[in-house]
């Protein structure tokens, strides 16, 4: 398991005479820059380096196609002796962590669903459809992957185990719920408050509803709607007011021709139409803002194939990503 944050948590809590050495992971199409950060940090020939890293990756990449074929073995298993099964979907540190998820695991098999980690799954081969990119994390587009291909094993299920909303799981977890609204799932919270009662009760209703059935394959349509349609300087740009920076965002896009519109600030109706619209578990900020966009929407004038809304920032944040974004050259 890794834990982004792990480096930090040790500076803080070990001897400042210890020296930690952190060498963060690459990112696609970094690594020849990564490899000669690291031998500068670390004072190893560059070849040294990249020779390890390679044979890491190798190992890596073998790792993860035996965890698929013996995956195919436990479903093939199911399969012939009619037995159910339940993918953990959700971050390694809440499926692998027994302690954090209360043996989770142990009481699927005490229900006689077998437990299998979702790495164990094959992602689904077919290319995520087009509305779906809107979802900025690597990791959660790997999750939605592996969703999408228990639609075609009927013995299988899904536990999303997740812990806290406000984060990337509450803008996820939606796009889960769509793509396995044919399998028999649950979503479970975890945090320090859950009681160990109440998750085998909800797990024994699971149980009871998860009946073994062919299900329907179904496509997702729709394309992403941030890409640009027309000229950006056809567009009318709703700006949001949650800031004294939206005066002179506006001004700026005035200032350039464009159509543009300042939000008024949050009020009640714009609220509820947040509430009604969103998935439930999102922040504050972006239940407010959905609902000025919605009311923004209801107003005579508003042409949504000229929308387009205009949010800066310099930190994205999981309600920034997964917003469809403002086209880049306006």
């Amino acid at each position: 398991m890794c834990i982004r944050d792990r480096p930090y948590i040790l500076k803080a809590t070990m001897k400042e005479e210890i020296n930690i050495v952190t060498c963060e992971y690459p990112v696609d199409g970094e690594y020849s820059y990564w490899i000669k950060e690291t031998a500068k940090h670390l004072g190893i020939d560059k070849n040294e380096i990249k020779k390890a890293a390679d044979a890491a990756l190798l190992s890596q990449d073998t790792f993860r196609k035996k965890c698929i074929e013996e995956g195919k073995k436990v479903i093939k298993k199911l399969e012939q002796s009619n037995r159910r099964g339940a993918v953990l979907i959700g971050r390694p540190y809440n499926t692998g962590d027994r302690h954090i998820n209360l043996n989770l695991a142990r009481k699927l098999k005490d229900l006689d669903i077998e437990p299998i980690p979702f790495d164990f799954i094959e992602p689904e081969p077919e290319p995520m459809p087009e509305l779906w990119s809107r979802i900025r994390w690597g990791y959660g587009r790997k999750l939605v992957q592996s969703a999408r291909a228990l639609k075609h094993n009927k013995n299988i299920g899904a536990v999303i185990v997740t812990n806290f909303g406000c984060g990337p799981d509450a803008f996820i977890d939606q796009y889960l719920e769509y793509e396995l609204k044919d399998v028999p799932h649950i979503i479970i919270e975890l945090d320090d408050h859950q009681a160990e009662a109440g998750l085998v009760t909800r797990l024994e209703a699971f149980s009871r509803n998860f009946k073994i059935a062919e299900r329907k394959v179904e496509k997702v349509e729709g394309r992403d709607p941030s890409k640009p349609r027309m000229s950006v300087k056809k567009y009318t740009y709703y700006v949001p007011s949650f800031m004294d920076h939206a005066y002179a965002i506006t001004g700026a896009l005035k200032g350039s021709n464009c159509k543009t519109v300042m939000l008024p600030p949050t009020d009640d109706e714009s609220w509820n139409l947040g509430m009604k619209y969103a998935y439930g578990r999102e922040c504050h900020p972006f239940i407010s803002f959905t609902g000025d966009l919605l009311k923004a929407a209801k107003q005579p004038g508003f042409v949504a194939k000229e929308a387009c809304y205009c949010l800066l920032y310099t930190s994205p944040s999981p309600r920034d990503r997964t917003r469809s974004r403002m086209p880049s050259s306006a």
